[in-house]
């Protein structure tokens, strides 16, 4: 059983990974076409009397609302990463799993600077590696959780 769930969780890194480089070969034009659906939608529909803006204060509000969602998109595509690995290889080696995960995170930015329209920005790795920390924090506090239950019982 504990090599299913190790396997599992492997499988789940990778396939993570393998979104994040999806994503990020993207040509801009098409990554903000995906963002600005996104956030075409949280205007609409989430910001009360967006309609009735004028253009310019509607243009204002739209560019803010895209930053936000492309900045929240880089912590919550490495989020996973730090959680699945803190729980693959435990608390212990969790500063493990956030230097991997900065490497990959460094060589994706790294990647992107061939990628139409792209490049690379520190700011973005530092948004990847606050969502890697998250999530390794969370799979510290459901570790340590695991193993107090394992101690009761």
């Amino acid at each position: 059983m504990v090599k299913l769930k190790r396997a599992t969780l492997v499988i789940l890194i990778i396939l993570n990974c393998a979104i994040i480089i999806y994503l990020s070969h993207q040509p801009a034009r098409i990554s903000a076409s995906q963002s600005g659906g996104i956030s075409g939608f949280i205007t609409d529909h989430l910001i009360p009397g967006y309609n009735e803006m004028p253009v310019a204060e509607k243009k204002v509000v739209s560019k803010r609302v895209d930053d936000i969602v492309r900045d929240v998109a880089h912590g919550t595509e490495y989020f996973p990463l730090g959680l699945l690995g803190t729980v693959l290889l435990g608390r212990k080696r969790a500063w493990l799993m956030l230097l991997l995960v900065g490497l990959f995170a460094a060589s994706d930015e790294i990647h992107q600077i061939w990628i139409d329209g792209r490049s690379a920005q520190i700011t973005d790795w530092l948004k990847d590696m606050l969502g890697a920390g998250v999530g390794v924090l969370v799979g510290s506090i459901v570790g340590r959780k695991r193993n107090v239950n394992a101690v009761k019982g």
